[in-house]
């Protein structure tokens, strides 16, 4: 959820609201440095380093790659109910890392 909110904020800054039409043509220079990273990432990276490998991986596999539980249970040859609950236990974990880290 974390990812998701950060690839849409990122996503907004991409975008330029305009009515003029000549402008839709022109690019937009992007420059991100390590003080525009909002803070709660750090926390948040040290968070997930704290989870067992394979709950970062349903994570990432879901969140980052959008993946649905039954595509993840197929990659990793379990069953779909088996990753619904995985995942919800991962995001109950890095909740209360979360939580730690306020």
């Amino acid at each position: 959820a974390v990812n998701t909110a950060i690839s849409v904020v990122r996503s907004r800054r991409r975008h330029v609201l305009t009515d003029n039409p000549t402008e839709l043509d022109r690019t937009v220079e992007l420059q991100t440095t390590a003080a525009e990273e909002p803070p709660r990432r750090a926390e948040f990276l040290e968070a997930l380093a704290q989870l067992n490998p394979s709950a970062v991986e349903i994570l990432i596999l879901r969140y980052e790659h959008h993946y649905t539980d039954a595509e993840i249970a197929k990659l990793l040859g379990t069953s779909r109910g088996a990753i619904a609950v995985r995942l919800y236990r991962a995001r109950a974990r890095l909740r209360k890392f979360m939580e730690k880290k306020a």
